[in-house]
């Protein structure tokens, strides 16, 4: 392959810090400036030599040919200014506009920012027990453009027949596309007490992000893959705190610790005037996928369920295997809350810190335990190998099953290997573990001695699981209550695809001896 890249950055910032008398200044910023991306690629792939060990394409059989190409360019204008009073209030506001090349005439979007800071205990005369106290509060716009080639069709001229042929792009582009803007509004409060032995740092944050853009699967019929939209509105809004103190504190130990909290809720509130639900990564045949629908939230996932009747119950075939039910909600990758707990003790010259951490909700759904489960290699098969296994459940009918089978029909049926029905092989991501932990040494140097400090350390990170989460569906007639087998920390992913485990290699644990030297 042959490859290119070009960025180039150009900015022009003029900046000033005045003090208009002895209660007032304001600082401020003005500028310009331009980014410009272009990316080419030439080259060829072979999946075999027609020559065995000519390293040529010319001897290649089944050659994929490369040619790639794509440009971007943004320029933009912004002010800032921030205003102080007496060292305890301050007010920031900032705008910028933006034209992106990526974007529709007259390809412009601006958007704006304002912010307070207000230091009570530095303003009025708080009780002697109040060390400190701040409130704050902000609203916000952040703006985002497409990615280039998304306003007009495109093709490609490949060769073929006598001059070669021309082929139309397979998505579906959108030619009146707008920025996508998200707008939060935040408040907090920063209070400490009892000369900072005991403090509360306490977030509410709200945000709504419009004009989403998203690339949504089509139906071959269609005559294109993929379209991409732009669409819909997402609300996001969640407290974070951190609770902070000093237990212990003298001339022999002392003892600080920090308890953090944080809780998001997310609603998609609109989605598209023609779209109720979609795929936004993956598909449901594999397992299980994310979708997007009116009411929901980012990070559900769908999958095939186990047939109820109108009553709840399960419904099995005439074989007494299950039966399939349609594509439901069968969790959401993300968690409901997070937790975190951090300690550092120091007795004399001996350090002792350690972090426990924790998320609490959201699911994952397991390929590799559905291709375990198939196999018949993970120990909740062992069960009902020499079948006796009457599923609670009933018939098309209505009526009690009364058919027996053995381990392998049941996981065989629920699992095809790596297309399987996603509710029995989805797993809560409750976890909690000892994230952290540190034993050090502050070793005594003497007065004149080159160096000033030497700490000698024995750290350690992600040393084990003090919970984890099990599977959601508790199957009935099976005891062995099935555990999450994986790291969730490993199986997260990127982008849209998140919330499947396909194969992720186990986490890892590090121990480590750290020797830190001060001059």
């Amino acid at each position: 392959f042959v490859g290119k890249r070009l960025e180039r950055n150009l900015d022009l910032i003029i900046s000033g810090n005045n003090k208009i008398n002895e209660d007032f200044s304001i600082s401020y910023n003005l500028g310009t400036g331009q980014t410009y991306n272009q990316y080419g690629e030439t080259g060829g792939s072979a999946a075999g030599l027609s020559v065995k060990n000519k390293f040529d394409l010319n001897f290649a059989t089944n050659l994929t040919k490369i040619a790639t190409f794509n440009e971007k360019e943004l320029q933009y204008v912004f002010g800032t200014a921030s205003f102080n009073f007496r060292e305890y209030l301050t007010l920031d506001a900032s705008v910028r506009n933006d034209w992106s090349s990526t974007l529709p005439a007259p390809h412009s979007y601006i958007y704006s920012a304002f912010g307070a800071n207000f230091i009570l205990s530095d303003a009025v005369t708080l009780p002697s027990w109040i060390s400190f106290a701040k409130v704050r509060g902000s609203w916000a716009q952040v703006g985002n453009d497409a990615s280039p080639y998304n306003l007009d069709q495109t093709f490609s001229f490949a060769p073929g027949g006598s001059i070669g042929y021309i082929s139309r792009g397979t998505t579906l582009v959108a030619s009146d596309l707008k920025p996508e803007i998200s707008s939060a509004t935040e408040f907090g409060l920063d209070f400490r007490i009892l000369n900072g032995r005991l403090g509360l740092d306490f977030t509410y944050y709200n945000s709504n992000t419009v004009n989403q853009l998203l690339s949504l699967a089509l139906a071959n019929a269609s005559g294109f893959s993929t379209q991409f939209i732009n669409a819909g509105k997402i609300n996001n809004k969640g407290v974070e705190f951190v609770l902070s103190g000093s237990p212990v504190k003298n001339d022999k130990i002392s003892w600080d610790m920090a308890l953090n909290f944080a809780r998001n809720i997310n609603t998609i509130v609109e989605l598209h005037e023609d779209i109720e639900k979609a795929y936004i990564a993956g598909g449901i045949g594999r397992t299980a996928g994310p979708v997007v629908s009116k009411g929901g939230s980012y990070g559900d996932m769908y999958g095939y369920t186990w047939l109820r009747d109108t009553q709840g119950r399960y419904v099995v075939g005439e074989n007494g295997a299950p039966l399939v039910g349609p594509e439901n909600k069968i969790g959401n990758f993300n968690p409901k809350f997070t937790l975190g707990w951090n300690n550092t003790i120091n007795y004399k010259n001996f350090v002792l810190g350690f972090l426990i951490d924790g998320r609490v909700g959201g699911t994952m759904t397991s390929g590799s335990e559905a291709n375990f489960a198939f196999d018949g290699t993970a120990d909740y098969t062992e069960e009902y190998r020499d079948g006796g296994w009457v599923l609670p459940a009933v018939t098309t009918e209505g009526q009690q099953n009364n058919v027996a089978i053995d381990s392998e029909t049941f996981w065989q049926t629920v699992s095809q290997g790596r297309y399987s029905w996603g509710e029995f092989f989805t797993y809560s991501t409750t976890n909690f573990r000892l994230r952290e932990l540190t034993l050090g040494y502050n070793i005594p140097v003497p007065q004149n001695f080159f160096f000033k400090n030497m700490r000698l350390s024995l750290t350690a990170r992600n040393l084990f699981f003090l919970y984890r989460g099990k599977a959601t569906m508790d199957i009935p007639g099976l005891s062995n209550k099935r555990k999450l087998s994986f790291d969730p920390d490993m199986s997260l992913g990127a982008g849209n695809y998140q919330g499947v485990d396909y194969g992720n290699l186990p986490s890892t644990r590090t121990v480590g001896l750290n020797l830190k030297l001060g001059f």
